[in-house]
Order: structure tokens, then sequence, then C-alpha cells
């Protein structure tokens, strides 16, 4: 099951966490992985006004665990059979779950500690093999447009390491 963790939008939009093999400084350096032309003048302008993370950076994982967090995310369990087993952990009913609000506060806090763990673990199974020149760069890539819809459903970064963050 899928959840979302942020605020949703009618809008569709992915993020997409890429490493780079270097900094990018010029157009020329976004088109070797990049083919179409149209694509890396975009990806390259939002470079621009980007601070590329890199492996050096204290925050790193949490930065990529954050960026994790604001998609959907496969979970192993759903809400509803978390739920129930939160009620049978904690010997409470259905209804005192309903009619309590600290015991629904206490869930949903545990239910969130559960959810950044799960993107904490994505982001750290993402980020354990880059190399000290890798550099790591956040692309917002919203379908609103045709080019920004083919650019967010394709395969764009193939040749790169790269997660998506599926924000639909």
């Amino acid at each position: 099951m899928k959840l979302k963790f942020d605020f949703v939008t009618n809008s569709s939009s992915s993020s997409f966490i890429v490493v780079w093999p270097f900094k990018i400084k010029t157009l020329d350096d976004v088109k070797k992985f990049i083919a179409n032309q149209n694509y890396a003048k975009i990806l390259f302008d939002d470079a621009r006004t980007q601070i590329p993370l890199t492996t050096k950076k204290k925050k790193l994982l949490d930065k990529i665990t954050t960026e994790v967090s604001t998609g959907y995310i496969e979970k192993q369990l759903d809400n509803q059979q978390y739920r129930k087993q939160f009620m049978g952990r904690h010997k409470i009913s259905q209804e005192q779950f309903y009619n309590d609000h600290s015991i629904q506060m206490i869930f949903y806090n545990e239910e969130r500690k559960k959810d950044w763990d799960i993107a904490a673990s994505i982001a750290n199974d993402f980020i354990k093999d880059l190399k000290d020149t890798d550099y790591i760069y956040i692309f917002e890539i919203e379908d609103d447009t045709e080019v920004g819809s083919k650019m967010e459903n394709g395969r764009i970064f193939h040749k790169l390491k790269n997660h998506r963050v599926n924000k639909h």
C-alpha cells in the first residue's frame, strides 16, 4: 500500500534525487547524461539555482530522508492493519481508540516515527555507495506542461544513479 506523508495537491509531480559524478557547471555537463536538449537546458537552469549535496555534508541522510518522506512510500502494512496492531499492543477497544484523543495522538506519533524510519532506510540505501566526488541534485518536475509530463514520466535520469519521489 502507498501512503502519502505530505500535503496533497491536484497537480502531479515527482522529485528526482540524482547523483552527478561531478559538480554541474555548464550546460555541456548536463548534456553528457541527458540527450534531449530541452530537458538538458531545463535541468541545467535548475541545477544552477541549487547548492548540491555532497557526501561530506553531515546532514546528507536527513536531507535525503526528508525528501523521500514528502512522497508516497510503499509500506508493508496498511493504516487499518497497523491501527489494529496498535490497539492490540495497548489493549484498547476500537471505541476507546476513536473516543480518546490522547490515544489517537500516541498512535499517530508512533505511525509518523515508523514512516520516518522507512524513509530513512530508503535514503540510507540510496547514499551508502556514494563516492566523495559525487554531487546530489534534487530536481522537482511537474507534469503541468507537455515537456514536464514527458520528463516526469520518462526515464530521463537512466544514465545516473537516481531515486524518484512520487508525489502524485
